[in-house]
């Protein structure tokens, strides 16, 4: 993780797949499933991973990186022991 910081800690709520309904806990991502955090925010994940938990804590990590003449920033997220691709 060279060059990641941590940027936040959140408790995830709830999880929502695409054509169902919001659930409580966290089951893992499916490349796009949308995790909720106590605080209101919401990221969608990019990654796949398997993470069955109820109302865990979520470390945030951040880096920014340089695309094609643009910096932009890239989003991970720790659950467990499970490193999740992220997007705000």
């Amino acid at each position: 993780m060279v060059g990641w910081t941590i940027i936040d800690s959140k408790t995830i709520v709830s999880f929502k797949e695409p054509g169902e309904s919001k659930q409580t806990g966290f089951e893992g991502c499916n490349g796009d499933t949308l995790v909720y955090f106590m605080d209101g925010s919401v990221v969608q994940c990019s990654s796949l991973g398997l993470a069955l938990e109820i109302m865990p804590t979520a470390i945030i990590f951040g880096k920014v990186t340089n695309y094609k003449g643009k910096k932009i920033t890239l989003y991970r997220m720790l659950v467990a022991d499970q490193m999740f691709d992220i997007f705000f």
